[in-house]
């Protein structure tokens, strides 16, 4: 692939930033990106609406202050779609810059995995190609379903290849009540954002421009239909 650029608004914002800022060797401040992808949530499950024109794409039940915030402060992009209805196809789209049809399904792991192929780019390797300083880390769910980890795809640091280890609806009373209301931190919501929160700390301590992304298992349950993947690019 000669360039991801022309593939996904996320990929197309982070060249577009990239060439603006590094356009000159006077750039002192490389810009930093955290992309958060929340798995199964719904267009229309926020309490701010994604589209001020249609009055059902909001929720009068969800409420979402942090990301009404992140949207009266940012941009929403109401025509923007998920690459896939279900979950690892988008994610690899996103990561590769390419559409679920052209990374493959069954292939994917043979054709994709760099430890046995010629590196593809990737939005940690892109990063660092215009500039070695960037750090990158992934927290929460992966789930290529390939056997790669994120280190073997320019990531620093990551939880590794979890695949779906805690998204799943819990269904026996027994696993509800310990795993979710005698903690603080069901689905993992609460330690993937600490994990996020000091990633970004100890870089900006040591002076490095960074790619941070949290992949969260929320909200993603058992259920008879699918709901497309919501991304927010901060």
């Amino acid at each position: 692939m000669k360039n991801a650029c022309f593939v996904f608004p996320l990929l197309l914002l982070l060249c577009t930033a990239a060439s603006s800022s590094f356009s000159t060797s006077k750039q002192i401040n490389p810009p930093n990106f955290i992309f958060i992808l929340t798995d199964d949530q719904g267009w229309s499950s926020t309490s701010i609406g994604m589209d001020d024109r249609i009055p059902a794409s909001k929720s009068d039940f969800f409420e979402t202050p942090s990301m009404d915030r992140l949207a009266r402060e940012g941009m929403r992009f109401t025509r923007a779609y998920a690459p896939a209805a279900i979950c690892s196809p988008t994610r690899r789209s996103i990561l590769f810059g390419q559409t679920p049809a052209r990374l493959g399904d069954e292939t994917f792991p043979a054709t994709h995995d760099p430890r046995s192929n010629a590196p593809q780019l990737t939005i940690p390797s892109m990063l660092k190609g215009i500039d070695a300083r960037y750090r990158a880390a992934h927290f929460g769910k992966w789930d290529l379903r390939a056997e790669i980890f994120p280190e073997d795809l320019g990531f620093d640091e990551s939880d590794g290849d979890i695949r779906n280890a805690h998204g799943n609806l819990m269904t026996g009373k027994d696993d509800k009540w310990e795993a979710v209301f005698l903690t603080n931190d069901p689905k993992r919501s609460a330690s993937i954002t600490r994990r996020g929160i000091n990633f970004m700390e100890r870089q900006v301590r040591a002076g490095n421009p960074f790619y941070l992304q949290l992949s969260h298992y929320a909200v993603h349950v058992v259920m008879p239909g699918l709901l497309p993947d919501f991304a927010v690019l901060v």
